[in-house]
């Protein structure tokens, strides 16, 4: 696909550094590293329980690519066929909190990359919201 995009001038080399930077990222781009742990608990805490069950997950074990397979093993009430539906409503409730993105994938390989910051922030909001439930 051809597309064309009006640049002014003088910001011609920032646009370029900013495509660049664009092109060099996986198709889903970075994830939003700024999440504090409020925000962690806060999300956390609208997710329904697959949700939360795919969160702690993935929090768990990030850092580290996982598939959808991998996501899956041991949840009760998540397989892999509904992972998309849970990932889904997971980044709608993160968007509507101000989070673009949480995480990272790779589309051909279906794989999923939580950053350490983030699942920190959501492992520490979850332990502190257990805490406080019991």
């Amino acid at each position: 696909m051809e597309l064309t995009v009006n640049v002014p001038d003088d910001r011609v080399a920032e646009f370029y550094t900013m495509f660049g930077v664009w092109l060099s990222h996986d198709v889903a781009g970075d994830a939003s590293p700024e999440l504090s742990e409020h925000d962690a608990a806060r999300i956390y805490g609208e997710l329904r329980s697959t949700g939360q069950q795919v969160v702690r997950t993935m929090a768990e074990h990030a850092g580290t690519w996982l598939t959808k397979e991998q996501i899956c093993e041991g949840l009760k009430d998540v397989n892999e066929r509904g992972l998309n539906g849970v990932l889904g409503g997971i980044a709608r409730i993160a968007r509507r909190n101000g989070y673009q993105r949480l995480w990272r994938w790779k589309g051909k390989e279906k794989t999923y990359f939580l950053p350490d910051a983030i699942g920190r922030k959501f492992l520490t909001a979850i332990k502190n919201m257990e805490r406080g439930a019991s």
